[in-house]
C-alpha cells in the first residue's frame, strides 16, 4: 500500500518501481485516498489494483454525493480498480455504501481491535 504521505512527486517518483512490482505480480493500493495530496487524475495512469477511501469520505453522505467521489468513481470502473471504504463501523454506513456500489469495507464493523494479550 502506498501511505497517504505521499505528495503528488514522491507518487511520479514511485512509478517505475510500481510497474515493476506489478510485472513481479504484486497488487499495489493506495491507502487513505481523500486525505492526501494525490490529485484524483493520478489515479487513472497509476498501476493500482486497490484504492482505500479515506473514512473522512466514506462516512458522509455528502462526501459521497460530491463530484470528487463520483469522479472517482467513474476511473474506478473504467479501470477495474477495486474500492474499498474505511472506517466502517455501524449497518447505516454498510447499507449507504451499497447503495454507492461499494462490496469491500474496512472498519469496526464486525469487531473493535483489542490489546493482545500472551
Amino acid at each position: 500500500e502506498i501511505s497517504e504521505i505521499f505528495t503528488q512527486s514522491d507518487y511520479i517518483k514511485f512509478l517505475p518501481i510500481a510497474e515493476n512490482l506489478k510485472d513481479a505480480g504484486a497488487q499495489i493500493g493506495l491507502d487513505d485516498y481523500g486525505a492526501t495530496d494525490i490529485e484524483i487524475d493520478a489515479l487513472d495512469f497509476f498501476p493500482l489494483d486497490f484504492v482505500k477511501l479515506d473514512r473522512s469520505i466514506s462516512i458522509s453522505e455528502e462526501a459521497l454525493k460530491s463530484s470528487f467521489h463520483r469522479k472517482m468513481i467513474s476511473i474506478a470502473n473504467k479501470r477495474s480498480l477495486t474500492l474499498i471504504a474505511e472506517g466502517v463501523e455501524d449497518n447505516e454506513t454498510i447499507n449507504l455504501l451499497k447503495s454507492y456500489g461499494y462490496r469491500l469495507v474496512q472498519g469496526y464493523y464486525f469487531h473493535k481491535p483489542e490489546k493482545f494479550i500472551s
